[in-house]
């Protein structure tokens, strides 16, 4: 049964690793190529594909947090101590503080009438090592000169191993000597002058995996080891898509080189260049973007994606809205041409598809074609009538006349009535006016 959850639970982590690394959206804290990268900064400034963009973690810097101070807080240790400095634990030089002055408060210094003195910091594990930095104090310059600096896979507490540099009287107070060496262990060396050695901080920097360059800025992408800290050179070859030292192959570019070239919608054959893909001469109809790989956005379609779908003349529901030539789905309102229902007939057609000629009409006098109807608006000539002057009149001979003969003779006999009424009316009004009169002179 255990067996069985366990192949469950791997699975699982499985499928979820691949959601993950084929979406292109890394689980939080990771990002870059195959999401392989760690982010050293909150995670709300951790980008998928570029990492962080500010807010390091303690103990990180640089303008993508990959550069990191792997020996802060290690355990150190140290050949001996000064007399009256007892206290002065060897891990001063590794606690993050940077005060170079007030008589070596948070300084070490080592004991002195000894034939050498030596510090060293354990920094758990082999890591390749950028640089050293060495934060001198600044009130008592002395015992600058003549410390050596070496790296080593084994506890050392000498002057063997891998040489990173030394100091000189002209060395300046913050000391930076570049190892380029794996290692664990660094120790700091002295069998000069009087052989004490006192500093505030000690700092091991090294560029996060995939990074490269003074401040660890420049990204590299190796197939199974670190790139060289300063060129970027993979020494055990590229990972799949990259080429060279930070470039893309030939197909692909991007961030992470995972665009394909042939993914693109150029206008016309195209340069790819490694890190934009831009299309030298724009995209074709439908797509935008440098690349051209985004579809037209915000209901607009076409070249450059500069027609708008809202000004388009479609019958019926006008919804769909194709990217590339703006079809309608259900043809053009009358006066308007296909596909995309936007261009309206010219000045020598119109209506439904443009299909209707305007010089077939037959309007009295010179008259402009509406694009839509075709209307005439002066009316027709003899023998044609409609809206548009191409329907033929029917010739209805002698039944016309005798429709309007009988239409002369029933208004007059309608006018012959009205006037006998009116007669009537007015002869009962003035015998009325009269039989009033009578009554009144009695």
């Amino acid at each position: 049964m255990s067996t069985c959850w366990a192949r469950l639970l791997f699975v699982a982590s499985w499928i979820c690793f691949n959601t993950y690394s084929v979406s292109g959206t890394c689980m939080s804290g990771k990002y870059g190529l195959d999401c392989s990268y760690t982010c050293h900064c909150d995670a709300a400034n951790c980008n998928n594909v570029t990492g962080c963009s500010g807010s390091c973690l303690e103990g990180w810097s640089g303008p993508r947090c990959t550069k990191g101070n792997i020996g802060l807080r290690k355990t150190a240790y140290q050949s001996s101590f000064y007399i009256g400095f007892e206290s002065h634990s060897p891990r001063l030089a590794v606690d993050g503080k940077l005060e170079q002055g007030d008589y070596a408060k948070k300084c070490i210094i080592t004991g002195g009438g000894q034939k050498n003195s030596w510090w060293e910091v354990d920094l758990q594990r082999d890591y390749y090592i950028h640089d050293v930095v060495i934060h001198f104090r600044t009130d008592y310059l002395r015992r600058k000169p003549g410390v050596q600096v070496h790296s080593s896979m084994r506890a050392n507490q000498s002057n063997a191993g891998h040489w990173c540099g030394n100091t000189s009287a002209s060395s300046p107070n913050i000391t930076t000597l570049t190892c380029d060496d794996t290692a664990r262990y660094i120790t700091l060396y002295r069998s000069a002058g009087d052989r004490v050695m006192d500093f505030c901080e000690v700092e091991v920097f090294v560029c996060a995996a995939g990074s490269f360059g003074d401040d660890c800025s420049q990204f590299c992408h190796c197939r199974d080891r670190p790139c060289n800290h300063v060129t970027g050179e993979c020494t055990g070859g590229c990972k799949p898509n990259w080429t060279g030292q930070t470039s893309c192959d030939s197909s692909h570019y991007g961030e992470l080189c995972n665009n394909n070239c042939s993914s693109r919608h150029c206008n016309v054959s195209s340069s790819c260049h490694n890190i934009t893909g831009r299309c030298d001469s724009g995209c074709t109809a439908g797509w935008m973007s440098p690349d051209c790989t985004t579809k037209c956005q915000g209901g607009t379609f076409g070249p450059g994606c500069h027609s708008k779908c809202s000004g388009r003349y479609c019958k019926g529901d006008s919804s769909f809205c194709d990217v590339q030539n703006g079809t309608c789905q259900h043809g053009c309102q009358p006066g308007w041409k296909s596909p995309s229902c936007d261009i309206h007939c010219d000045t020598d057609h119109y209506g439904v598809n443009c299909e209707s000629v305007c010089a077939d009409r037959h309007c009295k006098g010179e008259q402009l074609c509406n694009h839509e109807l075709g209307y005439c608006n002066s009316g027709c000539l003899s023998g044609w009538t409609g809206l548009t002057c191409v329907e033929a009149q029917v010739d209805t001979g002698n039944t016309d006349t005798g429709n309007s003969d009988s239409t002369s003779i029933a208004f007059a006999v309608v006018a012959g009535i009205l006037f006998v009424l009116l007669v009537i009316m007015t002869s009962l009004f003035i015998w009325q006016v009269d039989l009033i009169l009578c009554f009144f002179s009695y």
